[in-house]
């Protein structure tokens, strides 16, 4: 095969919905698809390869986990969907736009939840989170329509134009869906895990589920603790379970010093080896001074997904020895030091054998 011919994983993902995390465990550990590779050692798929880890991944949405499956032909595969769904609906090939990057569709989706909302219908919003579920990825789901939905829900909230008992019936009702998503992968035994919870006085805990979901979809162990935990507690727990980072969701408008000095308190409990990743509007005001303090600031999901890849691919000797100070982008610190992540506001059936 010639270099430019075929597509690299990140296509491949974007194609599938499949973290890139995952197609490589479904490659290494199962042999489901045998890319070539690149003078350079970049793997490279063909149209065939795409189409079968679609199937792979119906299949796996009746049920089944890869370990059972990756060495079923094509063939196979089809007829388990054929047996499953009652009928067989061709898996699409190679559709120049795909459903989750339509932007329509998000936007169609929003408007009906958002009505849903306003009607005080958690059922009917919970089913139409459901069908959004088997339309788009998981990253895609949570990313573009949960928590924008979540956010315009808040802006509405502040502004008065939904009222609090609407607030909080969307509020129970995402985080019920979200406690209940299928996980797509199962990190390996080895993997770094990762601690998710939400600084003292801070009661919204939906940001840091959101974000627990996607570092699990990104192939991290993933400890949730609830919200509203003291930094002695979370600093305890952490050294219990040997995490490699803290996310700290907060969304709470602390005073200036007050959140300063509780993620100041908690970088010195935690001591060095321990990355703390922090997000959300409640930090945002304070981005800078956090991470000159060598705190991560994730300020998106996207920037979220990048140091976590950082972080999963570095030793952790060299996590000790790189702080934000030595970072030569303002806006992308270098990973080490204490943190907390948020989102203003997957999982793991996928890598089971």
């Amino acid at each position: 095969m010639k270099q430019h011919e075929g597509h690299q994983i990140k296509v491949v993902a974007q194609r599938t919905g499949l973290s890139t995390h995952v197609i490589r465990v479904w490659e290494r550990r199962y042999n489901a698809v045998t890319p070539k590779r690149t003078a350079s050692g970049r793997r490279i798929y063909t149209n065939t390869e795409i189409d079968r880890l679609l199937l792979l991944k119906r299949v796996i949405a009746c049920g089944y986990t890869i370990g059972q499956i990756a060495h079923f032909d094509d063939a196979k595969l089809e007829e388990i969907i054929r047996m499953e769904e009652g009928r067989y609906v061709p898996t699409p090939r190679h559709t120049p736009q795909r459903t989750e990057d339509d932007p329509n569709r998000i936007s169609d989706y929003m408007h009906a939840a958002l009505d849903d909302v306003a009607r005080l219908d958690s059922e009917a919003l919970n089913e139409r989170l459901q069908r959004a579920s088997l339309e788009f990825s998981q990253v895609i789901l949570l990313e573009r329509l949960i928590l924008p939905l979540m956010e315009e829900i808040g802006e509405r909230w502040r502004t008065g134009s939904l009222r609090v008992s609407e607030e909080h019936l969307a509020t129970a009702t995402v985080q019920k869906f979200i406690a209940n998503l299928k996980p797509q992968i199962s990190p390996p035994t080895n993997a770094p895990s990762i601690l998710y919870t939400t600084p003292a006085g801070d009661l919204h805990a939906l940001g840091a589920e959101i974000a627990a979901a996607i570092a699990q979809s990104e192939g991290w162990r993933v400890t949730y603790m609830g919200p509203n935990l003291p930094a002695e507690e979370i600093a305890s727990t952490a050294r219990k379970k040997g995490v490699r980072a803290i996310g700290l969701s907060v969304i709470f408008p602390y005073d200036h010093g007050e959140l300063v000095s509780e993620l100041t308190r908690l970088q010195r409990l935690l001591g060095k080896g321990i990355a703390m990743i922090i997000g959300g509007r409640g930090a945002a005001p304070y981005r800078e001074e956090l991470q000159s303090k060598g705190i991560i600031f994730a300020a998106t999901m996207q920037e979220l997904r990048g140091y976590l890849e950082q972080l999963r691919q570095q030793p952790p000797d060299e996590e000790k020895r790189t702080t934000t100070s030595s970072s030569d982008s303002p806006d992308r610190p270098a990973l080490g030091g204490t943190p907390a992540t948020h989102w203003r506001g997957d999982s793991d059936q996928m890598l089971e054998s």
